[in-house]
């Protein structure tokens, strides 16, 4: 049973999963290169502030590496701990063998959401995905997610891996869109949020009827002469690609689908 659980990152995502695990566990220690940026979170979980990556003396069961992905080799090089340590990282992209060369206890604790440090967030519907180099490990960390979230998953780095690349389609580039969209109304002066009924719908049906069977628009229409007056309307040389390479995607894919 994890009592005891230590930070290493004191970002967006450790900023929410740490006070959220304070309501189950101990939070001893928050580690940031920043000092003041681990005291600041560090206050919040009643832990210790550190820039000092040595646990060595830490009480901590489990220790979460919560920092942008391309660092969390490095930390680990650096990073000392005892033996009975679990180390994990909350990486959709990395795969959990990053660490097996450091430590021989490790394992993910991804939970598959967006976080900003401003907006709250309700972890009970968060899916959280899993996995462990030792059994006994992996069903730690399940009781522990059991805790915060109803959708606890366990998969393979190669499951999460394509998990992560479906995230980024249907998060960071919708997130995206909505971008373009805001300035393509912008240039009428036109609000976003005359968007949000058309958004939430779009969202709401791809769920309850499957996206490839709400698809709508001029592209699967086959509109040749509403794609023309779009890309007129369309400013920018890049985005013109965007919307050509996009629509193109869209009829090639139900041409395919429906053969």
């Amino acid at each position: 049973m994890i009592e005891k659980v230590a930070f290493i990152g004191a970002g967006k995502v450790a900023w929410h999963l740490a006070q959220a695990l304070q309501k189950h566990c101990e939070i001893t220690e928050i580690y940031s290169r920043n000092l003041d940026t681990a005291q600041e979170l560090a206050e919040r979980v009643s832990a210790n502030a550190t820039n000092s990556l040595d646990f060595s003396k830490s009480e901590a069961q489990l220790l979460i590496i919560s920092i942008p992905d391309d660092a969390i080799e490095g930390v680990s090089k650096e990073l000392k701990i005892t033996n009975n340590v679990l180390v994990v990282h909350t990486s959709g992209a990395k795969p959990r063998e990053i660490f097996d060369p450091f430590f021989e206890k490790n394992g993910v604790f991804y939970p598959l959401q967006t976080f900003s440090k401003e907006k709250e967030v309700d972890f009970l519907n968060i899916p959280f995905c899993l996995d462990a180099k030792q059994t006994q490990d992996l069903e730690n960390l399940k009781n522990l997610a059991d805790l915060l979230s109803k959708k606890v998953y366990k998969m393979t780095s190669e499951q999460r891996g394509n998990l992560h690349v479906a995230a980024v389609f249907a998060n960071n580039f919708v997130n995206h869109f909505l971008t373009i969209a805001e300035n393509q109304l912008a240039k009428a002066n036109l609000p976003l949020e005359i968007l949000e009924n058309l958004v939430r719908e779009t969202i709401d049906k791809a769920f309850d009827i499957g996206p490839s069977n709400a698809q709508t628009g001029p592209a699967i229409r086959g509109d040749k002469q509403t794609i023309q007056q779009h890309l007129k309307r369309i400013e920018e040389e890049s985005r013109k690609e965007l919307y050509q390479k996009l629509s193109k995607d869209i009829q090639d894919f139900y041409s395919t689908d429906r053969s």
